[in-house]
């Protein structure tokens, strides 16, 4: 056995997958279905492991790891239910194991569904239709939810309780007495009846539950929101979903809005041709790259004017694809557009710019798409995006002259937050934004030093400087920001002192990673009013040790939960220093570089804080 597959393997019997079970053969049932007869493990849930007919409650699940597959499905026992894990440690078994998950699923030699071989799709009574969809016409309103789970229940159909229940508990505040009454009634009927609704996203490859360290997390109503309807999910590519099977995602989830799907093995075009894609308002998609026809079929879509916000990162599809999104119909209902890391240039923003259906975007979200100065200009100039307050364009390389257009861009005055982040600002820039008038920008992110280039290589981006931070800091609107980001941007005490200055200000998040600030800088600024409702605090590789970190902790921050002191040389006194702290109370998340506070200074913050609140980077 090679070393690689018995770690594996002692992997895999971690998470409760073990490779060596015995077996024997069982006539298959699932809610008294035959799915056939197959060799499979026997497990110790079982209260008599030589009857004939073994029942399921899920048709089996696949999940590969590296060369490795493991096949898991559920079964009914004693108490409740049994997530049953089967890694075939042979290759007749292992046949036999594929020969189970194919036939119960229906597929073809390659892995797909045989449409021949599927049941047919249920349908839903006229009546049943209206109202879902009255709810999918109003989703913020109780009445319709609780207009379908009367009709449901009185059907004889428990899943209607369910949901009454759910919006009754919706409405109790926690420690309520009459919670745990009705959260024990809904978990008995979750026990009795949970597997049967489940059941059509089970048949589709879509496990109800979770699987980790031995826990089995099979747990029926998981994807269920606190309306007791199905509005999110994310279909991996262990699912049978995309492309044939689309209709039964939402005949499992007919209410179904937020869809995010993760398949290589599909492109962009397999996704809008399912005519209930119109109901999503929200879909990332991590797909195969695909071609340029791809991206012009998936704009071509009838099937997604419900579409608000879209995700498509890191496709390279080029000046070309981002044309055919600028040319999309359904563009129009967009409010948030993802589309960083595509190699989409000035052509990409350009057509994005000149396109009359982007005129309800709110945020663009564009980083590492190597803009230029006539990209940023083009937007900044569009007519078509003057809602827009959201304008991300990190990892792009502009001069002053185009930055200087941000200020007189058509959304300017509804800027909310601007990332400027490895785009080589200069004084100059860093002026033009200072002067202008942002009266709602709540977040300005900045970087300098080194980032990796669409060739693979390493390019470095300059850092503004201590004199354009400075600048910045002075802006009447940066006492407004809540968010500013400054790393690797040539800052020094000289920064700190100018942001300590400023008095009760609204930042909450304050990044200054890779700067140059000192003991005194640090303690200017952790002890100043300017930082009072802070969150997050990252000051990691700096030159300060702990001097400054004791500064840190002897500032009352009430609201201060994260804090990064990565590379930062403080000590066993500085990791003392923290957790002697009578502050901190509200701490979640607390990186250190353990490298420079030694074992004892480790133990010490352990004891503190635990490890979830701890990371020591080595």
């Amino acid at each position: 056995m090679s070393l690689s597959r018995w770690l594996l393997i002692k992997i895999a019997g971690a998470f409760g997958l073990l490779p060596h079970q015995r077996v024997r053969r069982y006539k298959v049932t699932l809610f008294g279905e035959s799915l056939g007869t197959f060799t499979l493990p026997i497990g110790d849930h079982m209260e008599n492991p030589n009857a004939p007919v073994r029942p399921v409650l899920t048709k089996p699940f696949r999940m590969a790891l590296g060369e490795e597959t493991f096949f898991y499905w559920v079964e009914p026992k004693s108490d409740g239910f049994k997530t049953v894990e089967f890694h075939p440690p042979s290759p007749e078994l292992r046949d036999e194991a594929v020969r189970f998950y194919s036939t119960a699923h229906g597929l073809n030699a390659d892995g797909a569904p045989d449409p021949a071989r599927q049941p047919p799709l249920s349908t839903r009574t006229v009546e049943e239709t209206r109202f879902i969809r009255a709810i999918l016409q109003n989703r913020g309103a109780e009445q319709p939810y609780a207009d379908y789970a009367a009709w449901l229940s009185a059907r004889g159909d428990s899943y209607g309780d369910y949901i009454r229940l759910t919006l009754e508990l919706e409405k109790l505040p926690e420690g309520d007495t009459g919670r745990a009454r009705l959260e024990e009634r809904r978990e008995k009927l979750v026990a009795k009846d949970g597997p049967r609704w489940a059941l059509p996203l089970a048949n589709i490859g879509i496990y109800p539950g979770v699987y980790i360290g031995g826990f089995d997390g099979f747990f029926p109503t998981i994807f269920h929101n606190s309306k007791g309807v199905i509005e999110e999910l994310d279909v991996d590519s262990n699912a049978l979903v995309f492309p044939t099977n689309a209709p039964r995602l939402f005949y499992a989830a007919p209410f179904l809005r937020n869809l995010s799907v993760n398949n290589l093995n599909i492109t962009v075009a397999d996704i809008g041709v399912a005519p209930q894609m119109a109901q999503i308002e929200s879909l990332a998609l991590f797909v195969g790259t695909g071609t340029a026809d791809d991206y012009r079929h998936f704009a071509e879509s009838p099937h997604l004017n419900g579409l608000h916000e879209l995700q498509l990162v890191g496709y390279r599809f080029g000046p070309e694809g981002a044309a055919h999104l600028a040319s999309a119909r359904w563009m129009s209902g967009v409010q948030k557009l993802d589309i960083g890391a595509n190699a989409i240039g000035d052509a990409g923003a350009e057509a994005l710019a000149e396109s009359p259906y982007v005129t309800n975007l709110n945020v663009l979200e564009l980083g590492v798409n190597y803009l230029n100065d006539r990209g940023l200009t083009a937007l900044c100039r569009s007519a078509h995006l003057a809602r827009l307050t959201v304008l991300h364009v990190a990892r792009s390389t502009f001069t002053a002259t185009a930055v200087r257009e941000i200020p007189s861009a058509t959304f300017a005055h509804n800027l909310r937050s601007i990332d400027l982040m490895h785009c080589g600002l200069d004084f100059a820039g860093a002026r033009a934004l200072a002067d202008a008038d942002f009266p709602a920008l709540k977040s300005l992110m900045l970087a300098g030093g080194e980032y990796p280039y669409e060739d693979g290589e390493y390019r470095d981006a300059e850092p503004c400087g201590d004199a354009a931070l400075q600048v910045l800091v002075a802006a009447p609107w940066f006492r407004r920001l809540e968010r500013f980001y400054a790393i690797a941007c040539g800052g020094t005490d000289a920064t700190a002192g100018a942001i300590a200055e400023l008095g009760f200000v609204e930042l909450q998040e304050l990044l200054l990673g890779g700067n140059q600030f000192t003991d005194a800088g640090v303690a200017a600024i952790v002890r100043s009013k300017a930082v009072t409702k802070l969150k997050k605090l990252n000051l990691s590789n700096n030159p300060f040790g702990a001097i400054g970190v004791s500064a840190l902790a002897e500032t009352d921050l009430p609201a201060l939960e994260e804090i990064d002191l990565t590379r930062i040389p403080c000590g066993p006194a500085g990791a003392k220093a923290l957790a002697a702290s009578p502050h901190l109370k509200n701490l979640k998340k607390l990186w250190i570089s353990e490298e420079h506070i030694g074992l004892i200074g480790r133990e010490t913050l352990l004891k503190r804080f635990g490890d979830e609140v701890m990371t020591f980077i080595s």
